[in-house]
């Protein structure tokens, strides 16, 4: 299992799938390190990330130490 720590993207250069293309990069070398899911939280009400999250079909698992925990099959 891999897991995301942290991922941001600054505010002046929101908008332009940057943020995505982060998280394809990661999936990526998760699967090429043979990671066979990846895992990550964000903030409740962050709801571009979470957003951005389900739309790259990670499932939401319930909280994790207040945040909201995702999943995903790599």
């Amino acid at each position: 299992k891999s897991s995301v720590y942290s991922l941001q993207v600054l505010e002046t250069h929101r908008k332009k799938g940057y943020g995505r293309k982060l998280m394809e990069k990661a999936i990526l070398r998760s699967k090429e390190r043979g990671c066979s899911s990846m895992e990550l939280n964000t903030e409740v009400d962050n709801d571009k990330a979470n957003g951005l999250y389900q739309s790259m079909d990670f499932k939401l698992q319930g909280l994790k130490f207040g945040f909201n925990n995702y999943s995903k099959q790599t």
